[in-house]
C-alpha cells in the first residue's frame, strides 16, 4: 500500500520534498532554502503529493 501511494506522486520534486520533510525531518524553512522556492510553493508541493497519495489508497482528497 505504501508503494502504491508513493507511486502516485509523479513529480520527482514533490517526492523529494515529502521525503526530506517527513522522512528526514527537515522543516519547511529548510526546504525553502534547498529548493529556492517560497514557503507557499513548498507547502503546495507537499500538499499535492499527500493528496495524490491519499487518493491512490482510497482516502479523501
Amino acid at each position: 500500500m505504501v508503494q502504491k501511494a508513493w507511486d502516485a506522486v509523479k513529480d520527482p520534486r514533490d517526492r523529494k520534498a515529502v521525503r526530506l520533510h517527513f522522512m528526514e525531518g527537515l522543516q519547511v524553512k529548510d526546504l525553502v532554502r534547498h529548493f529556492n522556492k517560497s514557503e507557499r510553493q513548498i507547502r503546495n508541493r507537499i500538499n499535492a503529493a499527500l493528496n495524490a497519495m491519499r487518493a491512490a489508497i482510497g482516502g479523501q482528497k
